[in-house]
């Protein structure tokens, strides 16, 4: 809402409160993945993501609300591996909802198969799915029941894969 009020206050045209809007859901969009994948965190369990997804969901709901339901197409896409309205290496939330798809739906192994990498997750970045298995790994490690250990040796494992990848390559 208060996003809303300030855009919708300015007396300036259309276009430039919709780039507005479209600076901030960068910023938003940068804010989940620093928090997802950034070394202030150093722990996160499946939960985590989920809930990052959820704000994703409400900030959908937020824009369609506020009457903006153009600037939904930013966030509509962002489920699919499908063409954006402008380059996905511009637009973080893609990357955001790529990567955190590959970890939900447990399919790292297809991640590392290099034809499913280069048609399905072309715009993952691996040192942040390395980072987010990391944190899985690391939240798995510090759980005390066999299985939750289990799933945190094999995220550690996945993170090892990753990260063999591109070794050079920065977050």
């Amino acid at each position: 809402n208060w996003l809303t009020t300030v855009v919708d206050s300015l007396v300036i045209k259309d276009a430039y409160k919709d780039e507005a809007y479209r600076g901030a859901v960068a910023y938003i969009a940068q804010c989940l993945m620093d928090f997802l994948t950034d070394r202030n965190i150093p722990a996160m369990n499946e939960n985590a993501i989920s809930n990052i997804l959820v704000d994703v969901d409400f900030l959908e709901d937020q824009f369609r609300g506020a009457g903006r339901s153009h600037l939904l197409s930013v966030f509509g896409e962002l489920r699919s591996v499908s063409p954006l309205p402008f380059p996905p290496s511009q637009n973080l939330m893609w990357h955001m909802m790529q990567t955190t798809s590959i970890v939900l739906s447990d399919t790292v192994s297809e991640y590392l198969v290099p034809a499913n990498r280069q048609t399905s997750y072309g715009d993952v970045r691996p040192k942040r799915l390395q980072a987010l298995l990391e944190k899985l790994a690391k939240y798995g490690a510090s759980c005390r029941d066999a299985p939750a250990r289990e799933k945190g040796e094999k995220r550690r494992k996945e993170a090892d894969a990753v990260g063999r990848l591109f070794p050079g390559e920065s977050r």
